[in-house]
């Protein structure tokens, strides 16, 4: 049992969540002061540990953090200047349908950004957008997450391949090309779902009277001209198919909108023309200086962060009230999902620098590293936050020809991950509560999960 220990702060945090009622930073935090308490007791920590586990969760912070202040303080802009109101009018443009516009939004939208930045931006800058078309708030806050287990794996993946899996370079092409063929099935039903949820939570779609089977047609379109985009051009590298799948689908479903609706003339530009910008200079100050580290220190020169902000700078009218306004909203939004990022990963730090989770990897079944190493991966994102970390911080217990699964796997769990979860209530202002979406998409990450399981093993 002493091999199992790591898991007591985790089983706390579920205890408080889910038989106590707490929130989710309350329980995260309640998880942290014990691990940190009994860490001699429990874990043999020294006081060299505790200064390494916290010199290191500051580096996580800061470079996170720095994204998602950035991000929050772009989207508090973008709102105020009618960014997101001109992105809306152009999804209207393509489409009056409701189930058309919120998969628009969440399928080739959401994963040209991921494909950009990564590091949960996707979550925090369609989730408003969705607002701005006048979902429901529930559809805000869960259909982000629905189609992050097809578009995650790409951007969660190159940063590990270049950071941290142990392969040589000429291995990243065939990863790249075996974790296309891993997602695909999920491109064609994760649309489905989403039209579902749309059908189900918005009263406007009820009252559309569009035969639903144009619409399958329509959606199974999109997920072919994805899947073959994808495919075409995943020997290019692990990040790269994303964001140029996403950009040929979207085109197309433009050109291609008179074969479905009513063709219409779109004059909304501003705001997609914003966006691209903001994905070009993302993208090449990712692939330029990721790996570039600031002198005598693990920090990278290039953080996505600095970008959402300089954008926002530009953008702002220089008002003094509005800079003290948006400065003030941006922090009040980010500073939940900092304090819950920060709970989790001072957590994961202690246990790593103990040697508690090298114990832990040593004493699973051999099931959960090899035909379980989706599920693995899965549950590590949900408990350690983001995607990439789970890769960087598991890719040295499994083996190579399971690093696509371990992609996906940590994609799926994203969508149940506590700081993803935390950050999209607070983007769309706490009007929502964590339960009402953990209790949606929970079986549906379940699911996935169990349905990548069951592949990985019959393959």
């Amino acid at each position: 049992m002493a091999d199992f220990i790591a898991l007591v702060p985790f089983m706390i945090l579920f205890a408080c969540f889910a038989l106590l009622k707490m929130n989710l930073l309350h329980s995260s935090f309640v998880a942290l002061l014990t691990c940190t308490l009994f860490s001699q007791t429990l874990y043999h920590a020294t006081p060299e540990v505790w200064q390494s586990s916290l010199n290191h969760t500051g580096v996580f912070l800061f470079e996170i953090g720095l994204i998602l202040i950035g991000a929050f303080f772009f989207i508090e802009i973008a709102r105020r200047i009618h960014i997101l109101d001109s992105m809306a009018d152009l999804i209207r443009e393509i489409s009056d349908n409701r189930i058309v516009q919120g998969i628009l939004v969440t399928f080739p939208l959401q994963f040209m950004i991921e494909g950009s930045s990564g590091f949960g931006t996707p979550i925090l800058m369609v989730a408003p957008l969705l607002r701005a078309l006048g979902f429901p708030l529930i559809l805000c806050a869960i259909l982000p997450f629905i189609g992050a287990g097809s578009a995650v794996p790409y951007g969660a993946l190159g940063t590990p391949l270049r950071l941290g899996f142990n392969l040589p370079e000429q291995d990243f092409v065939a990863l790249s090309i075996h974790t296309a063929r891993v997602v695909i099935p999920f491109l064609f039903f994760t649309p489905f779902i989403s039209a579902a949820l749309i059908h189900k939570y918005d009263s406007q779609t009820r009252d559309q009277k569009r035969s639903m089977s144009k619409i399958a047609v329509w959606i199974f379109w999109m997920s072919t001209l994805y899947a073959i985009s994808m495919y075409a051009v995943a020997h290019v590298g692990p990040e790269f198919p994303t964001l140029a799948a996403s950009l040929i689908t979207f085109v197309a479903l433009i050109l291609t909108r008179g074969w479905f609706f009513e063709k219409k003339p779109i004059k909304s530009w501003r705001g997609i023309k914003i966006y691209s910008l903001l994905l070009v200079v993302l993208w090449t100050g990712k692939q330029i200086w990721l790996e570039e580290k600031i002198p005598g220190t693990s920090l990278r020169w290039f953080n996505p962060g600095w970008v959402f902000m300089m954008f926002g700078a530009i953008l702002i009218p220089l008002h003094r009230l509005w800079w003290k306004e948006i400065l003030a909203n941006t922090f009040v939004r980010a500073r939940r999902t900092l304090m819950v990022f920060f709970c989790m990963t001072w957590i994961v730090q202690q246990l790593k620098s103990t040697g508690s989770l090298d114990a832990l990897a040593s004493a699973l079944p051999r099931f959960f590293l090899h035909e379980g190493a989706a599920f693995t991966a899965w549950f590590g994102t949900i408990m350690i936050g983001t995607s990439t970390m789970t890769n960087l911080f598991l890719s040295p217990l499994f083996a190579a020809p399971l690093y696509a699964w371990l992609a996906a796997g940590s994609a799926i769990g994203y969508q149940l991950a506590f700081q993803s979860i935390t950050a999209v209530r607070s983007i769309l202002h706490d009007e929502i509560e964590e339960r009402e979406i953990f209790k949606i998409l929970t079986p549906i990450s379940v699911g996935f999960v169990l349905i990548l399981s069951l592949a990985l093993i019959l393959l």
